[in-house]
């Protein structure tokens, strides 16, 4: 599960929302990692320090901390969601390729990379692996968005490579594929294609039919660019009263996915805000007022 939606502010600024309900062994927190922090991963051991500093919604693992969203200091931000069945990873590694866990994809994205056309460049040097992470009993399946200032892309593992794409709705959630999210989307206002096209758009906007009613992946899709389209989100008080809407709670129904936190994050500021749900505390921080401040990891409204 997790819900995302990308909009502009009307002074424009870039900002992403999220809801984070993954499965935790660790609580999450919002999290600085500074430049030169050093990271490694299960498959591929090799020491690499961060050549950007890091903002966003992490957990601990023994010294390692899973990046499930985040920002760097160059304005890149990405974030992981959940994709199963569809994602197909490598089984094992790949000789002359950067072989990493799908935990540690974010690492590569937003360690040496500034924009978006930097890690298309470089994509194809990469192979994501089935591999359990430090201290995950499974492999997740995972796809990704990521956003710089031409826009809102999708990386998914699919046949065994990566696909990069744009993704021009802004809005990403879980399983089926972009191609089949905008299918069903399309069919949905009554009309035909995979593309979210300029109709597509128009179509959301004019909407006056029945929001959808469950929380399933297709749903919180659809909900999701009735928010950006429709309703017009464009800010952040707005933007956390729509993932209000799309968070799970935690109860006798959901006792494993539930939304453990909403994440705002304003690129262009670097700035990010976090309400962890599970003890109700919120914090906010500013990325280049942290860099001026720390060289080492910190953390805000962590669950104990």
């Amino acid at each position: 599960m997790c819900t995302s939606i990308v909009t502009t502010s009307l002074n424009g600024d870039d900002l992403f929302g999220r809801t984070l309900d993954f499965p935790q062994r660790t609580p999450w927190a919002l999290t600085y990692l500074p430049r030169h922090f050093t990271w490694w991963d299960v498959v591929d051991s090799t020491r690499r320090p961060l050549h950007h500093a890091l903002l966003g919604g992490m957990r601990p693992a023994g010294g390692h901390w899973l990046i499930a969203d985040a920002v760097n200091d160059a304005g890149l931000m990405a974030a992981e969601l959940y994709f199963p069945v569809a994602a197909d990873y490598h089984s094992e590694p790949v000789p002359g390729k950067i072989n990493l866990s799908p935990e540690s994809f974010l690492y590569w994205l937003l360690d040496d990379h500034q924009t978006v056309a930097d890690v298309q460049a470089d994509l194809s040097q990469v192979a994501v692996v089935a591999r359990k992470w430090f201290d995950n009993d499974k492999v997740f399946p995972f796809h990704w968005l990521v956003t710089d200032q031409t826009g809102t892309y999708v990386i998914e593992p699919l046949d065994q490579t990566l696909v990069i794409r744009k993704n021009p709705a802004n809005i990403l959630t879980n399983t089926p594929s972009l191609d089949q999210q905008f299918r069903r989307l399309n069919r949905k206002l009554g009309l035909g294609g995979e593309e979210f096209t300029s109709a597509t758009k128009q179509a959301l906007i004019d909407y006056h039919g029945p929001d959808p009613a469950t929380n399933n992946a297709v749903d919180r899709f659809m909900k999701a660019a009735l928010a950006r389209y429709r309703d017009q989100v464009h800010d952040p008080s707005s933007i956390n009263a729509f993932l209000k809407t799309v968070s799970i709670p935690k109860d006798d129904r959901h006792r494993y996915n539930y939304t453990h936190y909403r994440g705002l994050i304003d690129r262009n500021r670097q700035q990010y805000w976090f309400h962890n749900i599970m003890t109700g505390q919120s914090a906010t921080q500013v990325l280049p007022e942290l860099m001026a401040k720390y060289d080492h990891v910190e953390t805000w409204a962590q669950q104990h």
